[in-house]
């Protein structure tokens, strides 16, 4: 699961992750925006049951990148930056080990064209089945994108160039199609699909049952996303629980 949280340091956005928790179990877990220094950082993480983890902090008020996961994956990091958490996920069940990107896009719009190529450069350093996952802070398309302005072409070519020159193929997902609000009444409001998992087809080979699901938006403008890699079509459903009071929340899209 990955969610861009919108800081960690209040108790109902606490509340809302073991809420999220509690309903898909994930095996890993994907933090951005935690906006937490470490020492207090450290003390959060055990609350949530995930025996290991690795933090970038934040910086000042901003920022702050978390991956945490349980003893059943054997993990190793290989990078860490503040807009990127690269790991490699050990092989299991007679599958390759593959290389997962937890990826948190510049907010700042005259930087993202500078980290996607720098991502490209980085990405095509490895090769195998390789999956990134995250808040994108990008669109593909003006169609991804309701109200405001539309967000200029130059802007958007940068990202479709990383996703074209790294063979990447989007999940897709199920659930509202917008993952980002600002907030706003509906005649100033916006929403755009900012959060989303790629994949090269190696990976989609590995995993070709995978399914994204969006995820309420709860006491975050982001709403969380959740892969599953290890859906059964033939013989149940996705492993994961919708809880019915989300739809009670004033927040829920």
């Amino acid at each position: 699961m990955a969610w861009n949280c919108w800081g960690l340091g209040n108790t109902p956005t606490i509340r809302a992750l073991k809420t999220f928790l509690r309903g898909t179990d994930p095996s890993i877990l994907f933090l951005s925006e935690t906006k937490m220094f470490e020492q207090v950082t450290l003390h959060r993480i055990s609350q949530f049951g995930f025996q290991n983890h690795c933090i970038v902090a934040s910086v000042g008020r901003s920022r702050g990148l978390w991956i945490l996961w349980k003893d059943d994956l054997n993990i190793e990091i290989i990078s860490q930056s503040s807009n990127l958490i690269h790991v490699i996920v050990q092989g299991g069940d007679g599958r390759d080990s593959w290389h997962l990107f937890c990826l948190y896009g510049s907010p700042v719009a005259s930087h993202r064209s500078t980290l996607w190529q720098n991502m490209n450069s980085y990405a095509q350093k490895f090769d195998g089945p390789r999956c990134f996952i995250g808040d994108f802070n990008a669109i593909v398309c003006n169609d991804e994108k309701f109200g405001g302005l539309l967000v200029l072409n130059s802007n958007i070519s940068y990202f479709n160039d990383f996703i074209q020159m790294n063979h990447l193929i989007d999940l897709g997902y199920k659930g509202p199609a917008y993952t980002w609000t600002n907030g706003r009444e509906i005649k100033g409001l916006i929403r755009q699909r900012l959060d989303r998992v790629l994949a090269n087809p190696e990976w989609c080979s590995c995993f070709h049952n995978a399914a994204v699901l969006h995820l309420p938006r709860i006491e975050s403008d982001h709403a969380p996303i959740l892969l599953n890699t290890c859906r059964n079509i033939a013989r149940a459903p996705p492993n994961y629980k919708f809880e019915a009071h989300w739809l009670s929340h004033p927040e829920f899209l």
